[in-house]
């Protein structure tokens, strides 16, 4: 009961209305877009690509080209029919559009960067 009331406080989920105390039925409060998510798909639609888009987390490591960007986002493609949108803001640098990056933590490195990153072990041929 507190775990529901707690979310319930959060926002995170709202109970149906005319449901009772005991047999309460719950669902979940989806996010309204913002005007910024509208700005991020209409960048998206310019495209005129087939896919989803999503808003990219920090956290996650996500590869692929640049397909589109503007002043506030960059659309990278990290699937094949997947994109995600980068505030450009939180990016250390502007991505320019047909590049293949790396976009972690705000940090966009070009794949030639990526070779130097990590360990320097020398690796084995392959036959």
């Amino acid at each position: 009961g507190r775990d529901i009331a707690g979310l319930v406080e959060m926002g995170a989920i709202t109970r149906v209305p005319g449901t009772a105390t005991r047999n309460a039925r719950y669902a979940i409060t989806l996010p309204r877009q913002s005007q910024d998510s509208d700005r991020a798909q209409a960048l998206f639609q310019s495209t005129d690509t087939d896919g989803r888009l999503y808003p990219a987390n920090p956290s996650i490591r996500y590869d692929g080209p640049i397909v589109a960007a503007d002043g506030w986002y960059a659309i990278q493609r990290v699937a094949s029919q997947t994109f995600v949108a980068h505030s450009v803001q939180a990016l250390d640098d502007s991505p320019q559009v047909g590049a293949v990056v790396s976009i972690h933590h705000g940090h966009i490195i070009a794949p030639e960067r990526q070779e130097t990153r990590g360990m320097n072990k020398k690796r084995k041929p392959t036959p």
